[in-house]
């Protein structure tokens, strides 16, 4: 389940025009991956319904394209905290 802060951090970064175009669409991203991960594959149909979006949403290299945000924005503290909170899933 997504926390309140993700569903929050979201709804700020699409709402927030100072919040650059490239985070914007990380923290869609990244709530997006937390949804899909944690949904049950009870069956070979369910599984690759969760699969396809984990791979589109490229959700294995979430933590590498963080990484890179971080080093992108290192000046912005606004920008970096709301990566840590989309991050913590808060």
């Amino acid at each position: 389940m997504i926390g309140v802060a993700l569903v929050a951090a979201t709804a700020l970064a699409g709402a927030d025009p100072a919040i650059p175009a490239p985070v914007r669409a990380f923290v869609e991203r990244l709530r997006s991956c937390a949804h899909w991960a944690g949904e049950e594959p009870y069956d070979p149909d369910r599984a690759r319904q969760i699969a396809t979006p984990l791979r589109k949403g490229r959700c294995a290299a979430i933590a590498r394209d963080e990484g890179a945000l971080r080093r992108r924005y290192a000046a912005r503290p606004d920008v970096l905290r709301l990566i840590e909170a989309s991050e913590a899933g808060e």
